[in-house]
C-alpha cells in the first residue's frame, strides 16, 4: 500500500503532490476503523449507538480496498515481474504486521493476566496462521482482529500481479467485467442453493478492481463517461449482493444497515475525491490531511492495541482520548522505524532481483 510520500520518492517530486488525496483518503479509512472500535469498547449509550446503526469500521475497509485498487497500477508503471512485485508488496505490510506481534506479547506485563496473555501460550499452529494472515480460514484465533483484511489485501495482489503480468494496464477491463459477472453469479448462486456466500469479503476484492479503474479514468485512458458507467454498476451489484447475504441471510456480527450504508457511503466519498482530483481541485486541507494519512497503516494496526492498553481508565470519552493520542504518536514511530525501513529493504531486495533477472535474460540473448 503505497503512500503518497512512497510515490514521491519512485515517481518524482510532482507525484507525490498529486496524489496527496490518496493518503488524505486513507486518514479518513483509518479514522473510522478508530472510531467503530472505540465506539463498541464504550460504556455511553449514545456511542454504542453509532456502529450498529452506520457500521464506520466497514466503511473505512471498503474505502481502504477502493485506494488500494487505484495505487497498484500505479506502483507497477514501467517495468515490472510478478517477484520484484511481491517483494516490495510483503516489505510494505509484513515488518508492521510483526512489528504489532511483538507489541501484542510485551503488552501482557503492561496489564493485568486476562488481557492478550493467551499469545505466550498460542500453539504453532495458531502462530504460523497469524504469521501467514490465514486464521480466518483455518479456524484459529486471531492475535490481532484487524488483520482479516491483509489476507484479502495480498489475495488482491496476487491476483492484480498476475493479470498485470499477462496483459498489462488493459487486463483491469477484462478484471471489471469478470469481477461484475462473479458478483452476481454468485449472488444468484446463493439465493438458489439458500446457503450465504461471503458476498462482503469478495466484494473487497470487487472495490480494489474497481478503484484500479479509476486510475485508468485519471491517466486518460477511459472516459469519464464510463468510468461513470462502471462506478454505476459497482454500487448497483453490491447493493444486490447486499441485499441478499446482509438482508434475506443473516450475519451475527454484521446486520443489514452496517452493509449497506458502508458500501454507498464509502464509494460516493472515493470517487468525489477522484474527480476532485483529476480537476486538481484537492485543496491545502487534502495536504494537511495526507501528512497523517501517510501513517495511517500504523493508525490501523496499531489503534485496537492502544485501546486495550488504556482499559484501566474508568472514563470513557478520557480513555477514547488517550488511545487515539497514543495511537498516532505510536504510528509515527511505527512508520519511521518499521515501515520505512521495510519499504527500503523491499525495494534493495527488488532491485538485485531485477538486476539478477536482467544478466539471466542478456545471457539468453
Amino acid at each position: 500500500m503505497p503512500s503518497a510520500t512512497d510515490l514521491q520518492t519512485s515517481r518524482g517530486p510532482s507525484s507525490g503532490a498529486r496524489y496527496e488525496w490518496v493518503d488524505a483518503l486513507r486518514l479518513v479509512a483509518a479514522v473510522a476503523v478508530f472510531v467503530q472500535h472505540s465506539f463498541e469498547s464504550s460504556g455511553l449509550t449514545f456511542l454504542n449507538a453509532i456502529p450498529p446503526a452506520i457500521s464506520p469500521g466497514v466503511f473505512g475497509v471498503v474505502l481502504f480496498f477502493l485506494i488500494s485498487g487505484f495505487v497498484m497500477p500505479l506502483s507497477a508503471r514501467g517495468s515490472f515481474n510478478i517477484p520484484q512485485f511481491a517483494l516490495r508488496r510483503i516489505f510494505r505490510i509484513i515488518p508492521g504486521v510483526l512489528f504489532c506481534y511483538a507489541l501484542l506479547l510485551i503488552v501482557p506485563s503492561l496489564v493485568p493476566p486476562h488481557h492478550l496473555s493467551w499469545l505466550w501460550t498460542a500453539g504453532w499452529k495458531t502462530w504460523a496462521a497469524n504469521l501467514l494472515l490465514i486464521q480466518d480460514y483455518v479456524g484459529a484465533k486471531a492475535f490481532l482482529g484487524v488483520t482479516w483484511t491483509l489476507s484479502l489485501e495480498f489475495a488482491w495482489y496476487g491476483l492484480f500481479a498476475l493479470c498485470w503480468q499477462w496483459r498489462g494496464e488493459r487486463s483491469i477491463d477484462l478484471l471489471c467485467k469478470a469481477a461484475t459477472v462473479l458478483m452476481v453469479l454468485v449472488t444468484v448462486v446463493s439465493l438458489i442453493l439458500e446457503h450465504r456466500a461471503p458476498m462482503g469479503r469478495l466484494g473487497m476484492i470487487y472495490a480494489a478492481i474497481i478503484g484500479a479503474q479509476s486510475y485508468r479514468w485519471i491517466g486518460g485512458a477511459i472516459s469519464g463517461k464510463r468510468m461513470a458507467a462502471w462506478a454505476a454498476v459497482f454500487l448497483l451489484v453490491m447493493m444486490f449482493a447486499n441485499v441478499v447475504a446482509f438482508g434475506y441471510f443473516t450475519n451475527p456480527r454484521i446486520t443489514f444497515a452496517q452493509s449497506f450504508w458502508p458500501w454507498l457511503i464509502a464509494p460516493a466519498i472515493y470517487f468525489a475525491g477522484v474527480v476532485l482530483a483529476g480537476r486538481r481541485e484537492t485543496g491545502r486541507v487534502t495536504a494537511v490531511m495526507a501528512r497523517f494519512g501517510k501513517v495511517s497503516f500504523s493508525i490501523y494496526m496499531l489503534h485496537s492495541i492502544a485501546l486495550g492498553g488504556t482499559f484501566w481508565i474508568e472514563d470513557d470519552i478520557l480513555r477514547i482520548v488517550t488511545a487515539l493520542v497514543v495511537t498516532l504518536l505510536a504510528s509515527f514511530v511505527m512508520y519511521r522505524w518499521v515501515e520505512l525501513p521495510g519499504i527500503a529493504m523491499g525495494r534493495h531486495l527488488a532491485r538485485r532481483v531485477g538486476d539478477r533477472w536482467n544478466r539471466r535474460q542478456r545471457a539468453f540473448t
